[in-house]
């Protein structure tokens, strides 16, 4: 069994508001924020987090909070992390979820 996260080491995740804030400044519109882990817990965090934080500039293409579904963005096909190989040969799951800047790409 998987050990779990500590909440103290909560504050040195990456996917934090600040964060979540520029990189909605600086995505054009029809950008995405593609975010995928081994780990239901954080998963779950960052997403909440994206929304929480910049919901009228970044949409969740899953409207299901619960729903891991999300398809890689084109760009991204065929590009892999070493965790998300092992993850799938072991067949263990893999949560991903796609925020897109609203507005029109131009």
């Amino acid at each position: 069994m998987r050990g779990r996260f500590k909440k103290r080491h909560a504050k040195r995740r990456v996917v934090q508001p600040e964060l979540v804030s520029v990189v909605a400044d600086f995505l054009v519109p029809g950008g995405w924020l593609w975010m995928q882990t081994d780990v239901l817990e954080v998963a779950a965090e960052m997403r909440q987090t994206v929304r929480a934080t910049e919901p009228e500039r970044l949409q969740d293409v899953c409207l299901d909070i619960e729903d891991w579904s999300a398809e890689k963005p084109s760009g991204l096909q065929g590009v892999g992390t070493e965790r998300e190989r092992a993850s799938t040969a072991l067949g263990r799951p893999v949560y991903c979820c796609l925020f897109q800047k609203r507005g029109v790409a131009g």
